[in-house]
């Protein structure tokens, strides 16, 4: 992160993303490891400090991992992914014009202790993804839908068994 922003926060996290081979954006990664250290991304740091949990803890089942924290148990895959539960089309969660915000058009109460992302959802800016819900959806949606499923504990999970159920049935 830029030197200046990551001097006035006590949290933040990276927002590094990956579509499927096929385009789609299915699995956001929660957690990377550099340098012998793990690092939380945007939605899941946001949500860290959001809760304040006593505790956040990594355990591996199988080739999966379970991220804990507080009393939220998130299944994540062999990559420190999570399997986005997306909940319909782009533009589902409320949407606030930053110029309205910083012009002091957008009433106080309205943000008070929430989350909130500060991105574009504008074409020409490339912060556009294909999901499993809508081929054109805002990118700071995405994060804002991560966290959405880290806070209700509402999580799509791929059980271990899943390749080979798919191989029987393409046999």
């Amino acid at each position: 992160n830029l030197r200046l922003l990551t001097e006035k926060t006590s949290h933040s996290g990276f927002f590094n993303i990956a579509p499927d081979a096929d385009g789609i954006l299915r699995n956001v990664p929660l957690i990377m490891a550099y340098e012998n250290h793990f690092y939380p991304s945007l939605a899941l740091a946001s949500v860290i400090q959001a809760l304040k949990p006593e505790s956040i803890g990594l355990i591996r089942q199988f080739d999966d991992y379970l991220l804990v924290f507080g009393k939220k148990r998130v299944p994540l895959n062999s990559r420190g992914c999570l399997l986005v539960k997306y909940r319909g089309k782009g533009k589902t969660y409320r949407y606030v014009s930053a110029s309205d915000l910083l012009a002091g058009r957008v009433a106080m109460d309205f943000i008070k202790d929430k989350i909130i992302f500060v991105g574009t959802s504008a074409a020409g800016l490339k912060e556009i993804r294909s999901t499993s819900t809508d081929p054109i959806f805002p990118g700071v949606e995405v994060h804002a839908t991560v966290a959405d499923n880290l806070l209700t504990g509402d999580f799509i999970s791929r059980p271990a068994s899943a390749p080979g159920f798919e191989f029987m049935a393409a046999f």
